[in-house]
């Protein structure tokens, strides 16, 4: 099974697992950033729940927290973190700022 089919499935296990209920479009959203950065990126090195009802995926230096409404965007470095929150609900475009933040195949993995 291909690592992109995992990281799905995992969806629906966080979900399933969890005490709190997700709203469906954090759901939807999860399934939305997937889609889109397996056309742009590695796959990720995890997926897991975050601290709200959210989903947290990561590759090595950068984490996304996902929510019906955003998300957003992690990047630890020398002394610093850098967030960036980008507004998206399922149906919209993603933004732009999102897909530069995404680690592309050269860089994070």
């Amino acid at each position: 099974m291909d690592r992109w089919t995992v990281i799905r499935e995992q969806i629906a296990t966080i979900v399933a697992q969890s005490e709190e209920p997700f709203e469906p479009e954090t759901i939807q959203n999860a399934y939305d950033f997937v889609a889109l950065t397996q056309t742009h990126c590695p796959p990720p090195a995890g997926i897991g729940k975050g601290y709200r009802p959210t989903f947290c995926i990561w590759w090595n230096d950068v984490d996304f927290e996902i929510a019906a409404d955003r998300i957003e965007f992690y990047r630890s470095g020398e002394g610093h973190t850098d967030i960036h929150e980008h507004l998206r609900s399922p149906g919209e475009p993603f933004p732009e700022g999102l897909i530069i933040d995404l680690p592309s195949s050269a860089g994070s993995s």
